[in-house]
């Protein structure tokens, strides 16, 4: 394999991985209302909304957070076998 299309491959793939992590330091914070109207819509699972979860005690979430993290591992497991599978 050509050197240019792995550093192309390098720089893509740091590029995706950091820029959502500077877009979350560098702007502001979401007003409190938002996230409140948001957890009471989602129900999002975690330890993250800890916070929310004791201000708002009668919405119960859908459950643990481990069959997400199941799913997760599924879904990267298929696409990267499919993406690397195929790369005869």
């Amino acid at each position: 394999m050509p050197w240019w299309i792995i550093g192309t491959s390098i720089v893509a793939t740091t590029f995706a991985a950091d820029t959502p992590l500077a877009v979350t330091f560098l702007t502001k914070p979401t007003e409190s209302r938002k996230l409140r109207a948001f957890y009471r819509r989602v129900c999002p699972d975690g330890p993250g909304w800890r916070s929310l979860e004791i201000e708002n005690p009668d919405i119960s979430s859908d459950g643990s957070l481990w069959p997400l993290l199941g799913n997760w591992a599924d879904g990267t497991t298929g696409q990267s076998t499919t993406t690397f599978g195929e790369n005869k």
